[in-house]
């Protein structure tokens, strides 16, 4: 339990290290109205690396913009659902969160069968219970658990653990923590 709440509580320090404007994902995706081919998106990654761990916001945005705009343009390219699990990603630097939400989404409703599925459903369960949306986070835990049987009984069990925090504030989540 305790690795469940510092695992937790880091991906919170984490998210709030750094501050943000939030866009939503649609809004990035119409800032960026050209053809976006492969080698831009290899050019705009390896800027973003160069610039850690200080990258400016919009260096971000412009990153996530070239990405959704690169799928709108070709969707069917192999390439897509990874370009929108950098664009949501890269959302999640930023913090904006609910478009990270809405970009993973969209991936397992376009790409169902993405081979970072069970990463992506995690992830979509721990952003809406980071944003304290907790009907939405206990039904993508439990969605994940759905989705996912063969998880080991450790696996499983941490999922379950998550399940019955989801209610409790941080400060409760911190206080359980420091009972055990």
């Amino acid at each position: 339990m305790k690795k469940i709440i510092y695992l937790f509580m880091g991906v919170i320090l984490m998210a709030t290290a750094c501050k943000s404007e939030v866009n939503n994902a649609e809004t990035l995706e119409e800032s960026f109205d050209e053809r976006v081919e492969l080698g831009q998106l290899d050019s705009i990654r390896a800027e973003l690396q160069k610039a850690m761990p200080n990258v400016p916001i919009d260096l971000y945005k412009k990153a996530i913009a070239m990405h959704l705009q690169f799928v709108e343009y070709n969707p069917e390219d192999d390439f897509a659902p990874v370009a929108l699990d950098y664009a949501q990603g890269f959302s999640e630097q930023i913090q904006d969160l609910r478009s990270s939400i809405s970009i993973i989404n969209r991936i397992l409703k376009e790409y169902p069968d993405f081979k970072g599925k069970q990463m992506l459903m995690y992830i979509k369960a721990t952003h809406h219970d980071f944003l304290r949306d907790t009907t939405e986070a206990r039904m993508a835990y439990e969605d994940y658990l759905k989705e996912f049987p063969k998880l080991s009984k450790e696996e499983r069990a941490e999922v379950e653990e998550l399940i019955i925090l989801v209610p409790l504030s941080m400060e409760e989540r911190i206080k359980l923590n420091s009972s055990n």
